[in-house]
């Protein structure tokens, strides 16, 4: 975490968060209940979905991954991060970038940890699964 921290407040590297735009924008709970969705401030949302198509549920082109990242305003050229709720979908993502020649690594405590330890300040925070049922 420490890292990431470090890049929150020098912004060296994009940060790419792999999680679909409801759980990202914190209008969707996450599985694990007891958490906000949201991300941490200042992260691009490349849903993982973006790079699958939807009929097939196959990797798309590697011409479609790479307008995926495009449209997203971002440049693998640069240093990059990827993070998702817990290092599950950030690595499938990764495995995609590959093909189009980009090296991400992931930061693997990824939004589960985020949310738990980093300060408030650094995070947009959405719903919570558990007050959605009471």
């Amino acid at each position: 975490m420490g890292q990431i921290m470090d890049n929150y407040h020098i912004k060296k590297e994009q940060v790419i968060d792999s999680r679909p735009k409801g759980r990202f924008d914190g209008t969707a709970p996450e599985p694990n209940k007891s958490l906000h969705s949201g991300h941490i401030l200042g992260t691009t949302n490349v849903p993982f979905t973006e790079l699958i198509h939807p009929d097939s549920k196959t990797l798309k082109s590697k011409e479609a991954i790479k307008e995926v990242f495009e449209v997203a305003g971002l440049d693998l050229s640069k240093p990059t991060v990827l993070t998702c709720g817990g290092a599950v979908v950030a690595p499938f993502v990764a495995f995609a970038a590959s093909l189009i020649g980009a090296e991400i690594p992931v930061y693997d405590g990824s939004w589960t940890e985020w949310v738990q330890r980093a300060p408030d300040s650094t995070k947009h925070l959405g719903v919570k699964g558990e007050d959605l049922q009471k």
